[in-house]
């Protein structure tokens, strides 16, 4: 779940900067992504509910959007979760209205982890700051504010997902230590840092949340992620 600060998103894809990740596409048109969480793992909000750690769980993930060739950018992105989820604080457990639909996102490719990983923020594309309101037994959750994953070098498979047109990329967004605090709250931007990059909740669960999704995503078409400097990316 995400969501995101305004970015111009035509001028930033006209003034891309030296060796910022792009994306390729083998058609060097639009391309149209989709995929899901792999099997075996769960995606999870994780919030505090009058200091206790809390979570809401689901089974799939469900991502569909649109690559922009020879750009950072990425737009209308549906995320949806759904199947079996689950709210549990301590031992109280109760079940969540499906599916949970994320706002369309638009997204953006930088440099995360002391710049040596690609990484990928996302915002809802309607210019506001809420992702999504979940309702599990009838208690009701927003969750807004900005989020940041990685698009690892190595994927589980330790194969580069770098400087190669590939038919499916791994993403992954994790919690720091599983707690509410986001693992990267920090990435460059086309040679701008932008730090405080988080998510909050309220109602329900208050203050600062955390998500945990690993998406595998195949491309109607190869695509690439292109780390190079402009020149050798075509």
């Amino acid at each position: 779940m995400a969501a995101f600060a305004v970015l111009a998103f035509g001028a930033v894809a006209a003034s891309s900067a030296s060796a910022h990740p792009l994306f390729l596409t083998e058609s060097g048109k639009e391309l149209l992504f989709s995929g899901m969480n792999p099997v075996g793992t769960i995606p999870t909000l994780r919030a505090v509910n009058v200091g206790t750690l809390g979570t809401i769980t689901c089974t799939l993930a469900l991502v569909d959007g649109f690559a922009l060739p020879k750009s950072p950018l990425a737009h209308r992105i549906l995320v949806v979760f759904e199947g079996k989820c689950e709210q549990t604080v301590g031992s109280s457990k109760s079940t969540c209205v499906e599916p949970i639909v994320v706002k369309k996102a638009l997204a953006e490719l930088g440099l995360v982890l002391g710049n040596k990983t690609v990484g990928i923020f996302l915002a809802p594309s309607d210019g506001t700051k809420e992702f999504a309101e979940t309702n599990c037994g009838g208690l009701k959750t927003v969750v807004e504010g900005t989020i940041a994953g990685e698009i690892p070098e190595l994927n589980a498979n330790r194969e580069n997902q770098y400087n190669s047109m590939r038919s499916e990329s791994e993403q992954v967004f994790e919690s720091e230590n599983k707690n509410e605090n986001q693992k990267i709250t920090s990435i460059e931007l086309l040679g701008s840092p932008m730090s405080g990059v988080e998510l909050k909740v309220s109602g329900f669960f208050g203050g600062k949340a955390s998500q945990e999704t690993t998406a595998i995503l195949t491309g109607d078409g190869k695509i690439e992620i292109c780390t190079k400097a402009d020149s050798a990316c075509p």
